[in-house]
């Protein structure tokens, strides 16, 4: 080197790294040296392979001497017997050979910017694709046009549903699930420099919601909501295929806010406490061509995020939580289908029936109560039967009619006492009163009897 370029061959090969091998560029020497520091009393130097020398002549038939390039030790400086002064030409002639390498290097990368320049031209890079859509995204490869670039996919570790294609370094999702992996890439320049690099890769919402998701009731409020995986079709002909349009729309937004699809903005003063699901839409218009007619089909893609304004309690109804402002009136819902056999009672807080004019300001649990239904009776004497039908069953005999009479008794004098009964429990002899008390008592009998009649047909 000279005094312009004062970079030393020991300082250059440690510059190299271990992606490029010390030794001669031909393949049969190719990673042949080794870089030792403590040769030439501490100036270092580079050991090549073990040189077996044979005589030769030249052109102008001198006798010279020529190596065998056998690789099986390595040579040092301190080599001075038999044919040291060629074994050091050929050790020198590898170091000089590796120093152009490294300077081929930094003056087609580093200085002149313009070659292989992994850091530049290969750099590492996180891919971002959409979930639960379609998307497709290409590492970011600077090497200049016409360049000997190839690359080795050393390793893959891809969400679900994201694929790698190594020929043109595009990563294609469909309907991928949330996630990250990697992809590790070799690229290797003119055959020799290489470099192996890992590229993050994640699927993440198809929306940007950039603003506060906390918002202050009555008070100014702007937020904005973006995507960068589709974009239109530039000048896009009438029958040229491509994304015609991406159009966004929002919903759910709390009162007093309104969104503007040209700016992506999200703005105004929210009046309303509360939670809010707002829901934010791209509709993606994409034209095919098939038998020179165009199509035009669409598809939407959405995010969905949670705006909370001012102060807000959770209630829950039989379960189901919500957040309402802190002060505000909870409207009652609709009452719920009993389960069979019971009926609706009402809502309740604990053992306390609710009132749904009441302001809430504290977290509440309302649950639905329900009760048993009581059994309904009904009577009829039918063909000489004391009949019973249970809920709006059918007719079941509970006994005959002429079972419940028995001999009569003195009716008495009018207006006097009912003489007591005769013929002892077993006897229904007595006045009509009698009978009726009589009759009563075979009804809760019948009634027993009539149940398990009803549930014997269900069965």
């Amino acid at each position: 080197y000279t005094d312009k370029h004062t970079l030393s061959l020991h300082d250059a090969l440690p510059i190299s790294g271990n992606n490029i091998p010390l030794g001669d560029r031909a393949a049969n020497a190719r990673g042949g040296g080794q870089w030792d520091p403590a040769l030439r009393n501490g100036k270092g130097g580079v050991k090549v392979g073990k040189v077996t020398m044979k005589q030769s002549t030249d052109q102008s038939g001198n006798v010279i001497w020529v190596p065998s390039y056998s690789t099986t030790e390595f040579l040092t400086s301190d080599d001075t017997t038999g044919n040291g002064a060629e074994l050091m030409k050929i050790q020198y002639y590898y170091a000089r050979t590796r120093a152009m390498e490294l300077l081929y290097t930094h003056v087609r990368s580093n200085a002149i910017d313009n070659g292989a320049d992994f850091q530049k031209n290969f750099a590492a890079q996180t891919i971002t694709l959409p979930a639960n859509a379609s998307g497709t995204r290409t590492i970011n490869a600077t090497f200049a046009a016409g360049s000997d670039v190839s690359y080795e996919l050393v390793e893959s570790n891809l969400p679900e549903g994201v694929r790698f294609n190594i020929n043109n370094l595009t990563f294609t999702s469909n309907k991928a699930q949330f996630g990250s992996g990697f992809v590790k890439i070799k690229a290797s320049y003119d055959g020799w420099a290489n470099k192996t690099v890992k590229f993050d890769v994640k699927v993440v919402e198809p929306v940007t919601y950039t603003g506060s998701l906390t918002l202050a009731k009555d008070t100014a409020y702007e937020a904005t909501v973006s995507q960068d995986f589709w974009a239109p079709t530039p000048n896009l002909g009438a029958n040229q295929a491509g994304t015609v349009s991406v159009t966004p729309s929002v919903t759910g937004l709390p009162a007093g806010l309104t969104f503007d699809a040209a700016t992506g903005k999200i703005s105004g003063t929210p009046t309303a406490g509360g939670e809010y699901k707002v829901t934010v839409t791209y509709a993606v218009v994409t034209r095919t061509i098939s038998s020179n007619r165009p199509t035009d089909s669409t598809a939407r893609y959405s995010s969905t995020f949670t705006l909370t304004v001012g102060n807000v309690v959770t209630v829950t109804v039989n379960g189901v939580a919500q957040k309402i402002e802190s002060g505000s009136k909870l409207t009652k819902p609709a009452d719920p289908e009993a389960p069979e056999g019971q009926r609706f009672v009402g809502w309740y807080v604990g053992d306390d029936a609710f009132d749904f004019d009441t302001a809430i300001t504290a977290d509440t649990v309302i649950t639905a109560k329900f009760e048993a239904i009581p059994d309904s009776i009904e009577f009829r004497v039918e063909n000489g039967e004391i009949q019973a039908k249970i809920n709006g069953g059918e007719w079941v005999k509970v006994a005959n009619v002429s079972d419940l009479k028995g001999d009569k008794g003195d009716p008495g004098d009018p207006g006097a006492p009912a003489p007591a009964p005769e013929g002892g429990c077993g006897s229904f002899v007595g006045t009509t009163s009698i009978v009726l008390v009589a009759v009563l008592g075979l009804a809760f009998v019948g009634f027993a009897i009539a149940k398990a009649a009803k549930c014997k047909k269900e069965d």
